[in-house]
Parts: C-alpha cells; structure tokens; sequence
C-alpha cells in the first residue's frame, strides 16, 4: 500500500513535469512523462495525462491506463535490469558467452572443462548489489546441464 502511494505521488509528477527522487537515497527519479534509472535507462510514458482522475499514456497504438500498482511493477522490472543487465556484462567481460537471459535467469554456453569454473564466476557475478542497492536481497542459484532445463534443476 506504501509503495504503490509512492508510485501515484510519481505518475503525478510526472504529469507535472517535477523531479521527485525516491527509492533508498533517492536513486530513481521523475522527469516529464519518465522514470529516471540509476544508470539513465529510462521508463517512458510519452502523452502522459490525467482525464476523468485517470492517469493514461499513449503507448503508439491506443492509450493505457496507469496506476500505482502498474507503475510499481514496472520500476521493479527496470531495476531487475539494472542488475542483471550489470552482472551480464561482467560475466560477457569476463570470456564467458551469454546464450541468453530472460529475467533474472542467465545462461552460458561454455566448454564442458570450464562450466565449473564458469558456474562459480555467474554466482559470485550474481550475488553482487550494485552500489545504489547495497542492501538489497540478492539469492543466487545455478547448474550445468546440456540443456537449461538440465542445468535448472
């Protein structure tokens, strides 16, 4: 309920056109018609109104209709991003081939003699927070298998 006020409180200043930081320490904030990322990544909400006290935006095809709960799920796949898309880069970085990701699942296609190896450097990768959410809950687990459905369970 908390969060999803917050969230009401940021669709309207985005309507408005205002900055309005939050988050721990503030690390999102608002822009006109946008959510502003740690990392600049922005979520978009172009045409952004409020008719009849309902908040709506233009998405290029017909007008949706936004609330606190919608906009809360968003921030949060905006931030998973943030994290997994950091993490991918380093594992990338690192020599190891990123097959694909989907979520927060991340899988690697590596030689059979260093998918230990590999395993080890994804979940220490994994299991570190970025420095605007050092207390953020982070778990990590992980397999090797020939196949992804092999390696998840």
């Amino acid at each position: 309920d908390g969060l999803w006020a917050i969230m009401e409180e940021a669709i309207t200043a985005m309507i408005c056109g205002e900055q309005m930081r939050f988050g721990r320490d503030g690390f999102l904030h608002t822009e006109k018609e946008a959510i502003i990322a740690p990392s600049g990544a922005r979520l978009n909400y172009p045409g952004l109104q409020r008719s009849e006290g309902s908040p709506s935006y233009w998405d290029g095809r017909a007008r949706v209709h936004i609330y606190g709960g919608a906009l809360t799920n968003n921030v949060i796949q905006l931030l998973e991003q943030e994290i997994v898309g950091a993490q991918m880069l380093k594992i990338h970085e690192a020599g190891y081939k990123v097959a694909t990701e989907a979520y927060d699942n991340v899988v690697c296609v590596v030689p059979e003699e260093n998918a230990e190896e590999c395993l080890a450097f994804m979940k220490a990768t994994m299991r570190e927070r970025p420095t605007w959410g050092l207390d953020i809950p982070l778990a990590v687990e992980g397999g090797i298998g020939q196949t992804w459905y092999e390696a998840k369970t």
